[in-house]
């Protein structure tokens, strides 16, 4: 939407008259709709083949709708182990898509709750909220046990 505005200065016995158009930003919209989601073994950060493929449809469907951010979501189990492997889990996902996918990273929401089910599936949901991109690892000294295990994701 076009808005105008017309300054009328008397400068010196001169009048100068200037215009300026500005264009007020229409609110975003998000059209993405359902998004997949991606499956992980129990205790492991890392997914599979499957999981990469997944991922990459993810980073399709967000790059093909710049008006969307998405939440990027797992489920944590209440011990402190199950709390850092859901932020380890989150935090592969969002390196890959920003890394290797070229996703900017405020369009990704880190979206980690506790919950009683799914711990081993990771949710993508369109938004065009903002949120952290980001957040500190709960227990970082658990983070390198899985580290060992699994190694840099290679998806």
């Amino acid at each position: 939407m076009k808005k105008s505005s017309y300054h009328i200065i008397l400068l010196s016995g001169l009048l100068l008259i200037s215009a300026s158009s500005v264009y007020a930003q229409e609110p975003s919209t998000c059209n993405i709709g359902e998004m997949p989601a991606m499956s992980l073994n129990k205790g492991q950060v890392c997914g599979d083949a499957v999981a990469k493929s997944i991922l990459d449809n993810v980073a399709k469907m967000i790059i093909d709708n710049p008006g969307c951010n998405v939440y990027v979501n797992n489920r944590a189990e209440p011990s402190k182990v199950g709390q850092q492997l859901c932020w380890d889990r989150i935090n592969q996902v969002m390196n890959y898509l920003i890394e290797k996918k070229g996703i900017r990273p405020g369009r990704l929401i880190f979206g980690m709750d506790n919950g009683d089910e799914d711990f081993n599936i990771i949710t993508f949901t369109a938004t065009t909220e903002e949120g952290p991109s980001s957040v500190p690892p709960p227990f970082p000294n658990i983070s390198k046990l899985f580290k060992r295990r699994s190694g840099n994701c290679n998806y």
